[in-house]
């Protein structure tokens, strides 16, 4: 995964995650999964998130990828989503699956 620098997404930082992980939100053939963060968060509305992001928390469901939810939304949505998915990502609501995503190229190669 490489090592953390100094310089980069300042989420992969507080993370403590190297910054090739924390920009997976840039891959479209991710999948960003709900933590049980993020499905309490769904439940009670704790954190009053903005509609936005409430609505691409909904749309997650671990079998999404990136592009697919990018196809989901609205262009208005669909410009902001890679920094909305760090943001729920920094709120810990939100996680990428690496198992489904290594599952989801080896079938698209076969």
């Amino acid at each position: 995964m490489g090592s953390m620098g100094t310089t980069g997404y300042a989420g992969a930082i507080a993370l403590h995650l190297p910054l090739a992980y924390s920009d997976m939100a840039t891959d479209p053939a991710f999948i960003p999964c709900k933590t049980d963060s993020g499905t309490e968060e769904i439940r009670t509305r704790a954190l009053k998130l903005e509609s936005r992001l409430r609505l691409l928390l909904i749309q997650i469901d671990g079998r999404k990828r990136v592009a697919d939810l990018q196809t989901t939304l609205g262009e208005a949505m669909r410009e902001s989503m890679v920094e909305d998915l760090r943001k729920l990502r920094e709120l810990g609501l939100v996680g990428w699956d690496d198992s489904l995503s290594s599952q989801r190229k080896s079938s698209r190669a076969q």
